[in-house]
C-alpha cells in the first residue's frame, strides 16, 4: 500500500474515532429550553456535571491529536529533480513540443521525434502519445524512520493530420479530458467487425477495486464478459449488458505507469458473480478496468456501437 493511501485510512480512522468519542461524551448534544431563560440557560452551562463533560471531551482530544501526529509522522512535499516517463519507461533526454507546427510538421517528424512515448494508436488521421512527470515526492517521517514517493502526473498529446500527412492541429491535456477528447478520434475509426467476439487483455483495479485480477474482456454486441485468467476458487468473472452502464469516467492509482490507465463504469445494478473485492459497495456499482490507451479506444467504440442497436 502507498503512503499517501495509508496516511488517509489512518486519518479516516482518527477523526472517525473522534467522531464517536464525542457522541459518547455528549459534546454534541444540544439541550433546548424555554425562551427567554437566559439565567436558567447559564445556570445550566455551569452544573458541575457538564463542565466535567467538557473537561474530558478536551482532554481526549488533547491527548489524542498528539499521539496521532507521533503515528502518522511528519506529512510534507519537496521538490526533487524532474523524471519523465514513456511508453519505454525512463527517458533521460529532455524533450518539448516546440517542433510541432500546424500546416507545416510532417507526421513522420512527429513519429521519430516522439517514438518513446507513442501508445500505438491504429489510426490514419491522429497520432497519440502519452508520459508521466513527476518533479516532487511526499515525505513522511515517523519513529521508524522516512520514506518518501514521487507525485507523478499523466500528461497526453494528441495530433491530427491531413490527408496529406501534415499537421493540422494538435492538444496536450490531462487524463480528466481523455474520453471526451478521444471521440474526435472515435468518428474517425472503423466499425469493430462483430462476427466473432473480440477479445481484449484486461486486469481489474487492486483490491479493493476487484483484487488485481488478470483475464480478458470479450465484447460481442451489446454485452461485454470479463473472464479471469488461470482456475482461481472464487473467480472474478461476471458480464455487462451496455445497457446498464450509466457512465464512465477515469482515474489512475499511485504509481508511475504512463502505458496503462484506469477506465472506471459506473452501472445501474449490481453484477452477479461478483464478489465485494470487484465492486464498491454503493447505490451504483463501479468495476475498474486497467486498460492500454488503444483498448481503451477500443471500449469506446464498442459501447459506442452497441448503443447505437438499442
Amino acid at each position: 500500500m502507498d503512503i499517501r493511501s495509508l496516511s488517509l485510512i489512518l486519518t479516516v480512522l482518527v477523526g472517525w474515532w473522534l467522531f464517536t468519542v464525542a457522541l459518547a461524551t455528549g459534546a454534541f448534544k444540544v439541550t433546548r429550553h424555554p425562551p427567554h431563560r437566559h439565567d436558567e440557560e447559564r445556570r445550566h452551562q455551569m452544573r458541575p456535571e457538564n463542565r466535567h463533560t467538557r473537561v474530558q471531551w478536551w482532554l481526549q482530544v488533547g491527548i489524542t491529536l498528539p499521539l496521532c501526529v507521533t503515528l502518522l509522522g511528519c506529512l510534507g512535499v519537496t521538490p526533487l529533480p524532474k523524471r519523465v516517463k514513456g511508453q519505454s519507461g525512463l527517458i533521460e533526454k529532455p524533450f518539448d513540443l516546440s517542433f510541432i507546427q500546424g500546416g507545416q510538421t510532417r507526421r513522420t517528424e512527429v513519429e521519430e521525434k516522439l517514438k518513446h512515448f507513442d501508445v500505438r494508436l491504429q489510426s490514419q488521421n491522429f497520432f497519440m502519445a502519452r508520459w508521466s512527470t513527476a518533479s516532487s515526492a511526499i515525505i513522511v517521517e515517523d519513529l521508524r524512520g522516512g520514506s518518501s514517493q514521487r507525485l507523478w502526473h499523466y500528461r497526453n498529446l494528441l495530433v491530427e493530420f491531413s490527408s496529406a500527412g501534415i499537421v493540422k492541429s494538435y492538444t496536450v491535456f490531462s487524463d480528466h479530458e481523455l474520453i471526451s477528447r478521444l471521440t474526435t478520434v472515435l468518428e474517425s475509426q472503423p466499425l469493430l467487425d462483430f462476427s466473432h467476439p473480440l477479445e481484449i487483455d484486461a486486469k481489474l483495479g487492486p483490491a479493493p477495486y476487484g483484487a488485481g485480477a488478470s483475464g480478458k474482456l470479450i465484447l460481442t454486441l451489446g454485452m461485454f464478459t470479463f473472464k479471469e485468467d488461470g482456475t482461481p476458487t472464487k473467480p472474478h468473472n461476471f458480464q455487462v449488458a451496455v445497457a446498464d452502464i450509466t457512465s464512465m469516467d477515469l482515474t489512475n492509482f499511485v504509481d508511475s505507469d504512463p502505458v496503462h490507465t484506469v477506465l472506471v463504469i459506473h452501472l445501474r445494478k449490481k453484477i452477479k458473480g461478483v464478489t465485494f473485492s470487484g465492486l464498491i459497495a454503493g447505490r451504483h456499482p463501479s468495476v475498474y478496468f486497467i486498460l492500454t490507451v488503444p483498448d481503451f479506444v477500443t471500449i469506446l467504440k464498442f459501447i459506442e456501437q452497441s448503443k447505437q442497436i438499442r
